[in-house]
């Protein structure tokens, strides 16, 4: 059998996982990342979702070229403890675990997170992103990923601590 067959064969990727801690309660944090208004306020321009495991989430984000669009639903939702969005659909297209979609996945895409209260006025929270192959065509989108992920975690805590939206701010430092 050829190398190449080989390689192609194997299926590994980079996950992007992320921690931080947020001076805000349990609850505050969650329905930040469960509600599609509380998805607005750090992450997506827009944002539809049926607040319910197996509920149909629909992330916007407006960009210079054309809005990009995130559709999939609650896999997994604990209040106040998990929540978890596997992604289905990106810009109208299928994302199927094929290995021929953005992100070269042969793996379902979704972010999970997990959170903990600590005391009554803190919460940690742990992300896990399913990641992007590790071809090296995939090395600027995993980049670009990682930047995004460092950005929109620090405007969470923002909007959660502080109520403020600063995502312009943060993006410009980088």
């Amino acid at each position: 059998m050829k190398p190449e067959r080989l390689l192609s064969a194997v299926s590994v990727r980079r996950s992007i996982s992320a921690e931080l801690r947020i001076h805000a309660r349990i609850e505050k944090v969650y329905n930040a990342l469960a509600t599609a208004n509380g998805i607005k306020s750090w992450w997506t321009d827009d944002a539809e979702s049926e607040h319910k495991a197996g509920g149909a989430v629909r992330y916007i984000w407006n960009t210079e070229a054309e809005p990009f669009v995130l559709e999939g639903y609650f896999s997994d939702l604990q209040q106040p403890k998990v929540v978890e969005v596997e992604f289905t659909v990106l810009n109208g297209k299928s994302l199927k675990p094929d290995g021929d979609n953005p992100r070269g996945a042969h793996w379902r895409m979704y972010n999970r997170f997990e959170l903990r209260p600590e005391g009554n006025t803190k919460t940690y929270v742990s992300l896990l992103d399913s990641g992007v192959a590790i071809d090296r065509a995939f090395d600027q989108y995993y980049t670009d990923i990682l930047r995004g992920w460092r950005c929109s975690l620090a405007n969470l805590k923002s909007v959660c601590e502080i109520a403020k939206d600063q995502r312009a701010e943060i993006h410009a430092l980088l």
